[in-house]
């Protein structure tokens, strides 16, 4: 299940390149296009009982 998050990758990419060229308007409906699959993909990954692959606690990386 890679296409939601591949999906979410590239409206968010097209979103920047339509904000740099200045159609705030495309890029805000894009990040709520992006918005919604992202809940879908959560949505779906609980229906399916999925998890991470990575599973890492959110501070790891933050230790001393």
């Amino acid at each position: 299940m890679i296409i939601i998050p591949l999906g979410n990758l590239v409206l968010g990419l097209y979103s920047i390149l339509f904000a740099l060229k200045g159609e705030i308007e495309y890029a805000v409906l894009l990040l709520w296009v992006g918005l919604l699959l992202d809940g879908l993909d959560g949505y779906i990954a609980r229906k399916l009982d999925r998890k991470s692959d990575v599973n890492y606690p959110p501070l790891r990386f933050y230790r001393i």
